[in-house]
């Protein structure tokens, strides 16, 4: 503000002396004007010169008259002895001043300065008289300029201010959004990320402020996702270490079923065949474990969805109910769908697990599947429980790694399904939602 203010200072003054001066050059402008106007008049009027003409004349413009003869001596005149002693001693300079061609003298006398138009009188005028002298003292004028200096003096002023008043509000308007936007910046240089813009300007300021909020928000949301990314990376490596470790005494507890499986007999070779299937579903946990952040790979097939999800509900509900969880299931008819059972048997024993490890003390979980108005089926799994901490969270167990959400959540989207984790309203927990397009529904053949 100080530049500025100075800047129109300077401004200002200039402005005020250009001013005044064609202020003052106007000013002798119409003085020598009126003085001109009168000598001419009395050179060219028909009037015969007197006392009383002249006398006339000097009261109606306000100024001295003067004739002067061929010598320059004084033979009519209002100006009295000032007048005169400086007409007569200064004849040099208006000697040369003809009928057209008037001459402007300025002089001091008496303490004041004066200002005279000399013009030579046209042969035949009056024989007595050679010039004409109209002269005005010059301190009404400069009285006259010195209040005029005054008065735009204090109007230059007024208009300094209010532009000095109107330039700081419009420096105001600019360096206080930068100010703010200045602070946002700083905020998320120092790691803060939930910050809102005080700026409400509708111009190019107010639109750098909403970017960059919306920075901000964008770099939080890369900033999580780098925080999962990299814990979810962490565990995978944990998990396939871990998974290595686990296939080899699987493989083994396989074959020795495998062979147990040929010596049992029908009754028992069913509950060998069931624990072969689990067997197989490990499998598939083991290898998706070692394969973790790649492409779930599935092999789809023509599959009974009904069977599928009975077969689930018919595997954990003992379990499931030694823990007080009372697991239930409505499941209307399903068309043969072309997936992979294996894999989307894997996705909701994960969900209901998932949903049981929430009720410490037991509780509810229903499981319910259904055809879609617009085509496909939606499988839903809820349970009576805390529901979940945020969106896209595992589990609140405090042990939860995370990955079983995940490792659904690919099995269904490479199905070209979705999940999505929601609340329940029919028990007040969460809510686990499977939509599977209609693109997978196998079209029955005659």
């Amino acid at each position: 503000m100080l530049p500025l203010g100075g800047a129109l200072l300077i401004a200002m003054f200039a402005a005020w002396a250009i001013a005044l001066k064609l202020l003052t050059n106007v000013i002798d402008a119409q003085l020598d004007a009126k003085l001109g106007n009168a000598t001419a008049t009395l050179a060219e009027n028909v009037f015969p010169f007197s006392p009383e003409l002249i006398g006339r004349l000097d009261r109606l413009i306000e100024s001295r008259i003067a004739l002067l003869d061929d010598d320059g001596r004084v033979g009519l005149s209002t100006g009295g002895d000032v007048l005169n002693d400086v007409l007569q001693s200064n004849p040099e300079q208006y000697a040369k001043s003809t009928a057209s061609d008037p001459v402007f003298l300025t002089f001091d006398a008496d303490g004041m300065t004066w200002r005279a138009v000399v013009q030579a009188l046209p042969p035949g005028r009056d024989d007595r008289y050679r010039f004409v002298v109209a002269a005005a003292s010059l301190e009404e004028t400069n009285a006259a300029a010195r209040e005029a200096a005054i008065l735009l003096a204090a109007a230059m002023l007024v208009a300094t201010l209010f532009l000095a008043l109107l330039a700081s509000y419009f420096v105001r308007s600019i360096t206080r959004p930068v100010a703010n936007l200045a602070a946002v910046a700083n905020s998320i240089s120092e790691g803060r990320r939930d910050i809102a813009a005080a700026v409400d300007e509708r111009n190019e300021i107010g639109v750098l402020a909403n970017t960059l909020a919306d920075m901000a928000t964008r770099l939080e949301s890369y900033e999580r996702d780098l925080s999962e990314t990299s814990r979810l990376t962490g565990l995978g490596d944990l998990a396939a270490r871990m998974a290595h470790e686990i296939r080899n005494p699987l493989t083994a507890i396989k074959l020795q079923l495998d062979m147990l499986e040929e010596r049992v007999v029908d009754d028992d070779q069913k509950r060998v065949q069931s624990v072969l299937d689990e067997i197989r579903r490990l499998e598939l946990i083991v290898n998706s474990a070692l394969s973790l952040g790649g492409a779930q790979a599935v092999n789809p097939a023509p599959s009974d969805a009904g069977e599928l999800l009975k077969d689930v509900t018919d595997l954990l509900q003992p379990t499931l109910a030694h823990r007080q969880i009372q697991l239930t299931a409505n499941v209307e008819a399903l068309p043969t769908m072309v997936l992979d059972a294996d894999r989307m048997k894997q996705v909701f024993l994960n969900l209901i697990n998932n949903a049981a490890d929430e009720l410490d003390g037991g509780g509810r979980i229903h499981l319910a599947a259904k055809m879609q108005s617009g085509g496909g089926a939606s499988i839903t799994i809820e349970d009576s429980g805390p529901g979940m901490n945020e969106p896209g969270a595992d589990s609140t167990k405090p042990l939860g790694l995370g990955l079983g959400l995940k490792i659904s959540r690919e099995i269904v989207e490479r199905h070209n399904g979705q999940l999505v984790v929601g609340e329940s309203d029919r028990l007040g927990g969460a809510k686990f939602t499977v939509s599977l397009p209609a693109s997978i529904m196998s079209v029955p053949t005659n």
